[in-house]
């Protein structure tokens, strides 16, 4: 038996599930909280994923449109490596049900490391930072990308890396499964 029995479809988290996005996040957060209070006049603290919560509620698609910016400063610039764990059991969902990746980080970074290893984006499913009007934990990307991979039979399983990745999948109502690293800090 394998992680992936009796699932009808699998979707992945992106950063530190299937690559590492190579940014220094604690640099996002500062740039993020910077943008934010000379655009918006906002005071944003903690993580990004609270970050763009009160960004969301305050000045709803103007806040995300004004992190979507900053994460395109960074993550346009960052490096990837691939994640073996993630990669690896991917490649082995892909080959039994469909799939789609869920992320908070923006979609071009997503097809952009998809490709980097090796894999077609067009194969699957990917709904990204701009895609959704609520990052992560909100389920609503996981709720976009099944209704995406629609129909599909059975149990549908999230696999990521993070406590938002299994707080979105429990809200979404579907199996979570961790993978990589234990801890990280990511942004959210």
């Amino acid at each position: 038996m394998t992680m992936l029995d009796g699932f009808g479809a699998v979707l992945f988290d992106f950063d530190g599930t299937l690559v590492d996005v190579e940014v220094d996040w604690s640099l996002v957060r500062r740039d993020a909280a910077a943008t934010l209070a000379a655009d918006a006049g906002l005071a944003p603290e903690g993580g990004l994923g609270r970050m763009a919560q009160m960004a969301e509620d305050a000045l709803g698609a103007r806040g995300r449109e004004l992190l979507a910016r900053v994460l395109a400063r960074h993550e346009g610039r960052a490096g990837m490596r691939p994640g073996p764990e993630g990669c690896e059991l991917l490649r082995r969902a892909m080959a039994a049900v469909p799939v789609g990746v869920v992320s908070n980080n923006l979609r071009g970074t997503v097809l952009a490391g998809l490709r980097a290893v090796g894999v077609d984006p067009a194969a699957l499913v990917v709904v990204g930072f701009e895609d959704v009007a609520r990052s992560k934990p909100d389920p609503q990307g996981i709720r976009l990308a099944l209704s995406r991979l629609a129909p599909f039979a059975g149990q549908a399983l999230y696999v990521g890396d993070s406590e938002t990745d299994r707080q979105a999948a429990l809200a979404a109502g579907v199996a979570f499964r961790h993978i990589g690293q234990a801890a990280r800090d990511n942004g959210e």
